[in-house]
Formats: C-alpha cells, sequence, structure tokens
C-alpha cells in the first residue's frame, strides 16, 4: 500500500513538475500577444488576453485614470491612446523590446516583471491566473521613470 501511494506522489510530481515548462512558455505567450497588440494598435488583441474583471495601473497621464477596472474599460483606455497615436501621424507603435524578463508560476496563479528600455525606463508587472485552462491577465501595473 505505501509503495504504491509513494508511486502516485511521484507520477503527481513528475506531471507538475513537466508542465512547468509549458506553463511558463504559455504565459509567456500572453505577454508576448499584449505587447504584438500594442505594436499593431489592437485594443481588441490585447484585451482578449484579460480577465473580465481585471484591473490595470496605466502610467499616469492627464488622460487616463491611475487604475482602470473591468476588460471593457481597459480596451477604452487602450483604444484613446491609440486614437491620439494616430492623430499624431503614428500608422503603428514601436514594438517593445523587453529586457530582464522574469516569469514564475505558482500552481494557478503566474507573474512576469520585465523592463522596456527607452528615454523612458518602463516596469511592467502582468499578474496572470489560470481560468478554464487558460492564462489570462487579472491585473496589470505599469510605471514609467524618467531618465
Amino acid at each position: 500500500m505505501r509503495q504504491a501511494i509513494a508511486s502516485s506522489v511521484m507520477i503527481v510530481t513528475a506531471c507538475a513538475t513537466a508542465s512547468m515548462p509549458d506553463d511558463h512558455r504559455r504565459v509567456r505567450a500572453v505577454v508576448d500577444a499584449v505587447v504584438s497588440g500594442l505594436a499593431h494598435m489592437d485594443a481588441d488583441a490585447i484585451v482578449a488576453n484579460f480577465a473580465d474583471d481585471a484591473t490595470f495601473f496605466f502610467p499616469e497621464s492627464a488622460n487616463r485614470p491611475a487604475r482602470v477596472e473591468g476588460r471593457a474599460a481597459i480596451r477604452d483606455v487602450f483604444e484613446r491612446a491609440f486614437a491620439q497615436w494616430r492623430n499624431d501621424g503614428a500608422a503603428t507603435s514601436p514594438v517593445p523590446q523587453l529586457s530582464d524578463v522574469r516569469t514564475d508560476v505558482f500552481g494557478d496563479v503566474a507573474l512576469v516583471t520585465f523592463h522596456i528600455r527607452g528615454p523612458v525606463l518602463s516596469r511592467r508587472t502582468f499578474v496572470l491566473r489560470r481560468i478554464g485552462g487558460s492564462w489570462k491577465i487579472v491585473h496589470l501595473h505599469a510605471s514609467n521613470i524618467r531618465l
């Protein structure tokens, strides 16, 4: 009996360990999809990766609230930002180059942090949760530091 239990524990542990790299890849794919949506100024592509009740701390700006709640509100803020960029003559957004990327998975919750370097140092923290078998962003914190 003990041997059967020990074997079961080893199998479960092996399966959980084997799925870790897949979880890291899937979590990173969500972040990459958001970055791609940003580069293409596609709010729908971006918010498809958010949970319905997600929250987002946008970098402070006169035309954006500090925290936005819910996927629809997050989409609206991106749409307003993209409209402004288009008014300024941009056909696309520059593709952000992520650096110092760190991905941690804790069961059904994941945390991704990174920097985007440029004239402004942008810091991003994504909190994701596995919902119905898919990874969704439940919170995104964005801050910028002028260099």
